[in-house]
C-alpha cells in the first residue's frame, strides 16, 4: 500500500489548487491510501453543523476527481452513511465538522474499518484506521527450478525479450505491481516449458548407444 498524508489548507482557493496537485505526488495508480486533515466536506446535511455550509465545500470537487479516479472511497462514511459524528470543532462548540478521512482503495472496504476517539486536548478527533491485507493468490506446493541449459540456445533468450517488451505495457491492466509481477514469473514458466518441449532433442550418440546396448546384455 501506498499512503499520502495530507494536510490541506483552510482557505478555498488554496484547497483547490492542493488537491488539484495531488496527481504529481502519488506514487502509483494502484494501492493508494489517502488520509489526513481534508478540511473540506461533501454532504453539507451530514458533514458539518454551524457557520456557512457552503464554505466547507470549496475544493471537494478537485478532490473528488482525483479519489473517483483511483477508485477511493471514505471509509468511515462508506460504514456510517447516514451518521454526524464530527472530527472537528471550534473552541466555542459552535462550528462541528467532518473534516479528517481515510480513503481506502473500493478493493479493501470489506476488510477497511474507521473509528472515532476524542482527544481531549485537541480540536481534532482521533480518527484510526484498520485494513487487513489478505493474499488468497494460489501458490503451488514446490519451487519450480529453471533448466539452465536452455540459456545457451539464442532463440529462449528472443523470445524472453520480446514478451517482456510486451508485458512492460501492461502494468495498467492489474491491482497492484506485485501481481503483475506474478502473472509476468508464470508466463515466463510457461515460455521456458514450451522452449524445452518443442526443442529438437540431440541424437545419441553411436558410443551411447552401445554402451547403453552392454549394460542390458
Amino acid at each position: 500500500m501506498n499512503v499520502m498524508n495530507v494536510y490541506a489548507p483552510t482557505l478555498g482557493l488554496d484547497r483547490k489548487t492542493f488537491f488539484d496537485s495531488l496527481w504529481h505526488y502519488k506514487t502509483g495508480d494502484n494501492n493508494i491510501i489517502l488520509g489526513g486533515d481534508i478540511n473540506c466536506i461533501e454532504n453539507t446535511l451530514l458533514d458539518k453543523v454551524g457557520g456557512n455550509p457552503l464554505s466547507g465545500t470549496v475544493g471537494f470537487d478537485e478532490l473528488r476527481d482525483f479519489t473517483e479516479q483511483h477508485y477511493l472511497g471514505d471509509i468511515w462514511r462508506v460504514n456510517h452513511p447516514q451518521d454526524c459524528t464530527f472530527m472537528w470543532n471550534t473552541s466555542d462548540f459552535s462550528i462541528w465538522s467532518h473534516l479528517d478521512r481515510w480513503y481506502v482503495p473500493d478493493a479493501e472496504r470489506n476488510t477497511a474499518t474507521s473509528h472515532i476517539q476524542a482527544r481531549p486536548h485537541s480540536d481534532h478527533a482521533l480518527v484510526d484506521l484498520k485494513v487487513e491485507l489478505c493474499d488468497d493468490r494460489k501458490r503451488g506446493k514446490g519451487v519450480w527450478k529453471l533448466n539452465n541449459s536452455i540459456l545457451q540456445d539464442e532463440t529462449f533468450p528472443h523470445a524472453v525479450r520480446t514478451f517482456w517488451s510486451f508485458w512492460q505495457q501492461c502494468k495498467a491492466d492489474f491491482y497492484s505491481p506485485a501481481e503483475w509481477w506474478d502473472a509476468a514469473k508464470e508466463h515466463l514458466k510457461r515460455i521456458a516449458i514450451r522452449h524445452l518441449v518443442t526443442k529438437p532433442q540431440p541424437m545419441p550418440t553411436r558410443g551411447a548407444t552401445l554402451g547403453q546396448t552392454d549394460e542390458h546384455t
